[in-house]
């Protein structure tokens, strides 16, 4: 953690430096988060993974260095959920020691808190949108499994922290695009997407251990993957005397040609 400080810290003085214009604010959205893992438990329930909605929220810093290329970062938590619903092919015995029966239904959730920290390459056209691409990087700060049993009806809850790995390393790509309320107060939306590139480990929708036996006799890894739409607010503080006021937005006010900010 104190490397990955260290190293934003350089970059944003760096950056800094040489910015036309600096944007300060917040930012949140709604998460579709999904945790994917190929392997087949050997207790063989049938397991659906079913949508639910999660949500992310923290602080927004970007700086452009040209007309047209920026550098972004945020602090985010997320709280995020995956969700199961299936139905026992046979009897046996969950994790915590209660029975399963055949033909018993069930309904689960996974929920993990996260702080994310991605770092992004931003390419602005003069009209307000972006495209923007880089990677994120995720501490799991907290996990916790909860299922409901239809037969004998009843209720599990437990930590599962220990279960999953410390962090993730994720791909991001994202759209979206800034509109003006005055010279310096904008709005942005946008939609991006994370794929995550290091084994997340976990449990499944029965809240077993992805990598213990007898339930997995082959680990195999955990994907994370999440869409979101996200909706910010936040300060342009111009950093270059040339900066042009209302360049780069939607909506008004619009650009106006030769007239620059002062320092």
């Amino acid at each position: 953690m104190r490397k990955v400080l260290i190293t934003l810290s350089a970059l944003a003085a760096i950056t800094t430096t040489n910015a036309q214009s600096i944007e300060a604010g917040l930012r949140g959205g709604l998460d579709s988060f999904w945790l994917l893992n190929s392997n087949t438990s050997a207790a063989n329930p049938k397991e659906n993974k079913t949508i639910s909605i999660s949500y992310n929220g923290g602080l927004h810093l970007a700086f452009d260095i040209t007309d047209n290329i920026g550098i972004e970062t945020n602090l985010m938590y997320a709280a995020l959920n995956q969700t199961y619903s299936g139905t026992f092919n046979g009897n046996g015995i969950l994790p915590n020691d209660n029975p399963y029966v055949k033909g018993e239904s069930y309904t689960s959730k996974t929920a993990l808190t996260e702080t994310q920290i991605p770092l992004l390459l931003c390419l602005e056209t003069n009209s307000g949108s972006f495209v923007e691409l880089g990677a994120e990087y995720d501490m799991i700060n907290g996990a916790n499994y909860t299922g409901n049993f239809s037969n004998p009806s009843a209720i599990q809850a437990y930590t599962t922290a220990n279960y999953f790995a410390k962090s993730n390393v994720a791909a991001v790509f994202g759209f979206g695009g800034k509109y003006c309320i005055t010279d310096y107060f904008f709005i942005l939306t946008d939609f991006r997407v994370t794929y995550g590139f290091t084994d997340m480990r976990g449990v499944d929708g029965v809240g077993q251990d992805y990598n213990s036996s007898p339930y997995y006799t082959t680990p195999k890894p955990t994907t994370a993957v999440n869409a979101s739409f996200n909706v910010g607010a936040f300060f342009l503080i111009p950093a270059n005397k040339g900066y042009r006021i209302g360049h780069k937005c939607k909506g008004t006010p619009q650009v106006r040609s030769g007239t620059s900010h002062p320092r």
